[in-house]
Protein backbone atom coordinates (compact mmCIF):
# COMPACT_ATOMS: atom_id res chain seq x y z
CA UNK A 1 0.00 0.00 0.00
CA UNK A 2 1.34 3.68 -0.99
CA UNK A 3 2.25 5.89 1.78
CA UNK A 4 0.54 8.84 1.18
CA UNK A 5 2.79 12.08 2.19
CA UNK A 6 4.34 14.98 1.37
CA UNK A 7 7.56 14.89 -0.27
CA UNK A 8 10.54 16.45 0.98
CA UNK A 9 11.13 19.74 -1.02
CA UNK A 10 14.40 18.91 -2.47
CA UNK A 11 12.89 16.12 -4.53
CA UNK A 12 10.65 18.69 -6.19
CA UNK A 13 13.70 21.21 -6.91
CA UNK A 14 14.83 18.22 -8.47
CA UNK A 15 11.95 18.16 -11.03
CA UNK A 16 11.17 21.69 -11.20
CA UNK A 17 14.53 23.39 -11.95
CA UNK A 18 13.33 27.06 -12.96
CA UNK A 19 11.82 27.21 -8.87
CA UNK A 20 13.08 27.83 -6.02
CA UNK A 21 12.39 28.36 -2.31
CA UNK A 22 10.03 25.47 -2.63
CA UNK A 23 8.04 24.74 0.55
CA UNK A 24 5.52 22.46 1.20
CA UNK A 25 2.14 24.04 1.97
CA UNK A 26 -0.74 22.23 2.50
CA UNK A 27 -2.34 18.48 1.44
CA UNK A 28 -6.04 18.68 0.01
CA UNK A 29 -8.19 16.61 -1.91
CA UNK A 30 -5.69 14.19 -3.98
CA UNK A 31 -3.10 17.13 -3.95
CA UNK A 32 0.18 18.48 -2.09
CA UNK A 33 0.92 22.04 -2.80
CA UNK A 34 4.15 23.63 -2.49
CA UNK A 35 4.93 27.46 -2.56
CA UNK A 36 8.48 28.43 -4.91
CA UNK A 37 9.51 31.63 -6.27
CA UNK A 38 10.16 31.94 -10.70
CA UNK A 39 11.80 34.88 -11.42
CA UNK A 40 11.19 36.87 -7.80
CA UNK A 41 7.29 36.03 -8.14
CA UNK A 42 5.53 33.42 -5.47
CA UNK A 43 3.38 30.30 -7.31
CA UNK A 44 1.88 27.55 -5.85
CA UNK A 45 3.07 24.09 -7.61
CA UNK A 46 0.33 21.25 -7.26
CA UNK A 47 1.25 17.63 -7.48
CA UNK A 48 -1.20 14.50 -7.39
CA UNK A 49 0.23 11.21 -7.06
CA UNK A 50 -0.67 8.46 -9.52
CA UNK A 51 0.32 5.49 -7.61
CA UNK A 52 -0.34 1.71 -9.13
CA UNK A 53 -2.47 0.63 -6.50
CA UNK A 54 -5.28 2.88 -8.01
CA UNK A 55 -5.73 0.99 -11.24
CA UNK A 56 -5.41 2.54 -14.53
CA UNK A 57 -9.07 3.40 -15.01
CA UNK A 58 -8.68 5.51 -11.18
CA UNK A 59 -4.93 7.30 -12.77
CA UNK A 60 -7.30 8.18 -15.90
CA UNK A 61 -9.59 9.55 -14.86
CA UNK A 62 -7.70 11.91 -11.97
CA UNK A 63 -5.57 12.96 -15.21
CA UNK A 64 -8.91 13.96 -17.15
CA UNK A 65 -10.11 15.87 -13.63
CA UNK A 66 -7.01 17.68 -13.83
CA UNK A 67 -6.47 18.24 -17.45
CA UNK A 68 -10.07 19.71 -17.49
CA UNK A 69 -8.95 22.03 -14.06
CA UNK A 70 -6.08 23.44 -16.33
CA UNK A 71 -8.26 24.05 -19.42
CA UNK A 72 -11.11 25.80 -17.39
CA UNK A 73 -8.06 27.91 -15.44
CA UNK A 74 -6.14 28.94 -18.98
CA UNK A 75 -9.76 29.86 -20.25
CA UNK A 76 -12.03 32.15 -17.52
CA UNK A 77 -10.70 35.59 -18.11
CA UNK A 78 -11.51 36.81 -14.88
CA UNK A 79 -9.48 38.36 -11.99
CA UNK A 80 -11.54 36.83 -9.57
CA UNK A 81 -10.67 33.58 -10.74
CA UNK A 82 -7.43 31.52 -9.89
CA UNK A 83 -4.90 31.37 -13.12
CA UNK A 84 -2.23 29.15 -13.80
CA UNK A 85 1.63 29.53 -12.94
CA UNK A 86 4.44 29.70 -15.67
CA UNK A 87 4.98 25.79 -15.37
CA UNK A 88 4.62 23.61 -17.72
CA UNK A 89 2.15 20.50 -16.50
CA UNK A 90 3.80 16.95 -16.82
CA UNK A 91 4.21 14.04 -15.28
CA UNK A 92 7.45 13.38 -13.31
CA UNK A 93 8.47 9.78 -11.30
CA UNK A 94 9.68 10.11 -7.55
CA UNK A 95 11.22 7.65 -5.51
CA UNK A 96 9.57 4.83 -7.89
CA UNK A 97 5.60 6.58 -8.13
CA UNK A 98 4.70 9.04 -10.94
CA UNK A 99 3.80 12.37 -9.60
CA UNK A 100 1.24 15.04 -12.08
CA UNK A 101 2.35 18.21 -11.47
CA UNK A 102 1.15 21.70 -12.65
CA UNK A 103 1.62 25.32 -10.86
CA UNK A 104 -0.62 28.52 -10.31
CA UNK A 105 -0.12 32.27 -9.19
CA UNK A 106 -0.30 31.97 -5.68
CA UNK A 107 -2.75 34.55 -3.89
CA UNK A 108 -1.54 36.76 -1.16
CA UNK A 109 -4.54 37.12 1.67
CA UNK A 110 -6.59 34.89 3.81
CA UNK A 111 -9.11 31.88 2.95
CA UNK A 112 -12.40 33.04 4.00
CA UNK A 113 -13.01 29.62 6.15
CA UNK A 114 -10.20 31.35 8.13
CA UNK A 115 -11.89 35.31 8.26
CA UNK A 116 -15.35 33.57 9.07
CA UNK A 117 -13.72 31.83 12.11
CA UNK A 118 -13.19 35.13 13.30
CA UNK A 119 -15.83 37.73 12.27
CA UNK A 120 -18.12 38.71 10.78
CA UNK A 121 -18.18 39.81 7.29
CA UNK A 122 -19.55 43.36 6.57
CA UNK A 123 -22.57 44.31 4.55
CA UNK A 124 -20.18 45.96 2.02
CA UNK A 125 -17.75 42.91 2.11
CA UNK A 126 -20.88 40.37 1.77
CA UNK A 127 -21.99 42.36 -1.62
CA UNK A 128 -18.45 42.75 -3.37
CA UNK A 129 -18.00 38.87 -2.70
CA UNK A 130 -21.67 38.12 -3.75
CA UNK A 131 -20.69 39.82 -6.87
CA UNK A 132 -17.02 39.34 -7.59
CA UNK A 133 -17.80 35.02 -7.78
CA UNK A 134 -21.82 35.79 -8.89
CA UNK A 135 -19.39 37.05 -11.89
CA UNK A 136 -17.39 33.85 -12.19
CA UNK A 137 -20.10 32.41 -12.27
CA UNK A 138 -21.39 33.52 -15.19
CA UNK A 139 -18.03 33.48 -17.04
CA UNK A 140 -17.83 29.60 -16.64
CA UNK A 141 -21.23 29.01 -17.56
CA UNK A 142 -20.75 31.17 -20.71
CA UNK A 143 -18.14 28.44 -21.66
CA UNK A 144 -20.77 25.32 -20.33
CA UNK A 145 -18.99 24.95 -17.08
CA UNK A 146 -20.32 24.47 -13.44
CA UNK A 147 -17.60 24.82 -10.82
CA UNK A 148 -19.60 22.39 -7.92
CA UNK A 149 -17.53 23.68 -4.73
CA UNK A 150 -17.95 26.61 -4.25
CA UNK A 151 -17.14 26.99 -0.32
CA UNK A 152 -15.40 29.14 1.85
CA UNK A 153 -12.27 26.90 1.85
CA UNK A 154 -12.11 27.80 -1.94
CA UNK A 155 -12.83 31.64 -1.55
CA UNK A 156 -9.76 33.87 -0.68
CA UNK A 157 -9.74 37.55 0.29
CA UNK A 158 -6.64 38.47 -1.67
CA UNK A 159 -4.69 41.38 0.05
CA UNK A 160 -5.44 43.81 -3.01
CA UNK A 161 -9.17 43.18 -1.70
CA UNK A 162 -10.42 40.66 -4.11
CA UNK A 163 -12.54 37.86 -3.39
CA UNK A 164 -10.75 35.30 -5.75
CA UNK A 165 -12.63 31.53 -5.95
CA UNK A 166 -10.00 28.64 -6.32
CA UNK A 167 -9.95 25.12 -7.32
CA UNK A 168 -12.31 23.76 -10.39
CA UNK A 169 -11.02 20.21 -9.29
CA UNK A 170 -14.58 18.87 -9.40
CA UNK A 171 -15.76 21.35 -12.22
CA UNK A 172 -18.31 20.13 -14.66
CA UNK A 173 -18.11 20.37 -18.50
CA UNK A 174 -21.30 19.72 -20.16
CA UNK A 175 -19.53 19.66 -23.79
CA UNK A 176 -17.22 16.85 -22.37
CA UNK A 177 -18.16 13.51 -20.95
CA UNK A 178 -18.84 12.73 -17.24
CA UNK A 179 -16.25 11.57 -15.82
CA UNK A 180 -18.74 11.02 -12.13
CA UNK A 181 -19.66 7.20 -12.11
CA UNK A 182 -23.57 7.00 -10.91
CA UNK A 183 -25.43 9.23 -9.13
CA UNK A 184 -22.66 10.48 -6.49
CA UNK A 185 -21.81 14.24 -7.08
CA UNK A 186 -18.31 15.26 -6.18
CA UNK A 187 -17.94 18.24 -3.97
CA UNK A 188 -19.09 19.51 -0.48
CA UNK A 189 -22.37 18.13 0.99
CA UNK A 190 -23.57 20.75 3.34
CA UNK A 191 -22.70 23.55 0.16
CA UNK A 192 -24.58 21.55 -2.23
CA UNK A 193 -28.12 22.53 -3.99
CA UNK A 194 -30.95 20.10 -3.84
CA UNK A 195 -30.16 19.03 -7.29
CA UNK A 196 -26.75 18.49 -6.97
CA UNK A 197 -27.10 16.21 -4.21
CA UNK A 198 -29.90 14.70 -6.18
CA UNK A 199 -28.97 14.74 -10.05
CA UNK A 200 -26.02 13.42 -12.03
CA UNK A 201 -24.19 16.44 -13.44
CA UNK A 202 -25.66 16.62 -16.86
CA UNK A 203 -29.15 17.87 -15.26
CA UNK A 204 -28.18 20.94 -12.62
CA UNK A 205 -26.76 24.31 -14.73
CA UNK A 206 -25.36 27.54 -13.23
CA UNK A 207 -28.00 28.22 -10.38
CA UNK A 208 -26.60 25.34 -8.49
CA UNK A 209 -23.39 27.33 -8.18
CA UNK A 210 -25.46 30.02 -7.26
CA UNK A 211 -27.08 28.33 -4.68
CA UNK A 212 -23.95 27.41 -3.12
CA UNK A 213 -22.86 31.11 -3.50
CA UNK A 214 -26.02 31.91 -1.33
CA UNK A 215 -24.46 29.49 0.93
CA UNK A 216 -21.75 31.05 1.59
CA UNK A 217 -23.07 34.80 1.90
CA UNK A 218 -25.34 33.94 4.51
CA UNK A 219 -22.36 31.65 6.42
CA UNK A 220 -20.19 35.04 6.20
CA UNK A 221 -22.31 37.41 7.42
CA UNK A 222 -23.58 35.38 9.95
CA UNK A 223 -20.46 32.93 11.29
CA UNK A 224 -23.50 29.89 10.62
CA UNK A 225 -24.79 27.90 8.23
CA UNK A 226 -28.24 27.87 7.42
CA UNK A 227 -28.65 24.33 7.24
CA UNK A 228 -26.41 22.65 8.93
CA UNK A 229 -25.06 23.17 12.65
CA UNK A 230 -21.73 24.40 11.56
CA UNK A 231 -19.60 23.60 14.64
CA UNK A 232 -20.91 19.76 14.15
CA UNK A 233 -19.76 19.47 10.96
CA UNK A 234 -16.14 18.95 8.95
CA UNK A 235 -15.89 20.78 5.83
CA UNK A 236 -12.26 19.68 3.78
Amino acid sequence: MYNRQELPSEKIQNIISEASDISFLAEGGQKFVYTCSIDEQKYVIKLIPLYEEFGDDVKNTILRRVEREIKIMETIESPFFIKTGPIEPNIAIIDGHEYYYYSEVFIEGKDLKEIISKRSLTVEETVKLGIEISSVIQALWELQYIHRDIKPNNIMLADDGRFVLLDAGVAFDLNDVSLTVGHQQPGTKIYMSPEQLAQSGREIDFRSDLFSLGTVLYEGLTRQHPFVDYTSVTVK
